[in-house]
């Protein structure tokens, strides 16, 4: 399943390069890439200053980011949907380099009715201290994407995990059944992304929001 989850992820990302060369305006701004000097949540309010969107409106679609052993970002991509000042819909691609240079573009779209806020998933990370993670891991990828369907983790098909209060709490299973959508974050050691049947390193994570969307789910003892 998770290798599965991965090569569904990466054909995800490739899709969304296409977009972040479609904008209908782009923009950017220098940042600093450690995270060690800066929050992810930091981040975010750079890109809400920065783009002007109404912050309550804004809705995530997918989030890409690359650590390295020494906390600092690879690359970072974020993807969200949100009104901009005029009160228009549109969806904005946010990419960051090794460089810290920090640009996005946006075009408009149609509303969407997905589940998390971007704060909310980074404010999430930054608790868990996701650097001192990456520094244990020698570097780590991490993809949060939102899906809808029929799916279902298993312990012994992968190592699952709820996100909580800054901890991660292991999950025996957690079942889906839905068309309401909910956010999964797939994180690997940095290796796994290119060296072959490494799949089996990843973990997969959940927000405290989805097990509300879940049919079921169960905490490991």
């Amino acid at each position: 399943m998770l290798k599965k989850l991965v090569i569904w992820n990466l054909l995800l990302f490739a899709s969304l390069a296409v977009l972040a060369g479609c904008g209908a305006s782009e923009n950017n701004i220098q940042v600093t890439p450690d995270l060690d000097e800066v929050r992810l949540s930091d981040l975010w309010n750079e890109v809400v200053e920065e783009t002007a969107i109404q912050e309550e409106t804004a809705v995530l679609e997918s989030l890409q980011l690359a650590i390295a052993a020494n906390t600092e970002l690879g690359n970072m991509r974020l993807v969200f949907h949100a009104l901009n000042e005029a009160g228009e819909n549109a969806v904005y691609s946010v990419d960051m380099g090794a460089d810290g240079r920090l640009g996005w573009r946006q075009q408009p779209i149609e509303p969407t009715s997905y589940p998390t806020q971007p704060g909310a998933l980074l404010t999430a990370l930054d608790d868990l201290d996701l650097a001192a993670t990456a520094a244990e891991e020698n570097g780590l990828t991490l993809w949060a994407d939102t899906i809808a369907g029929s799916i279902s983790y298993r312990q012994e098909k992968a190592d699952i995990y709820l996100l909580t209060n800054g901890a991660l709490r292991p999950l025996q299973e957690i079942v889906f059944q839905s068309q309401t959508p909910w956010t999964t974050i797939t994180v690997c050691p940095a290796e796994a992304e290119t060296a072959a049947g490494q799949d089996d390193q990843c973990q997969v994570w959940f927000l405290e929001q989805a097990t509300a969307k879940a049919q079921s789910f169960e905490l490991a003892e």
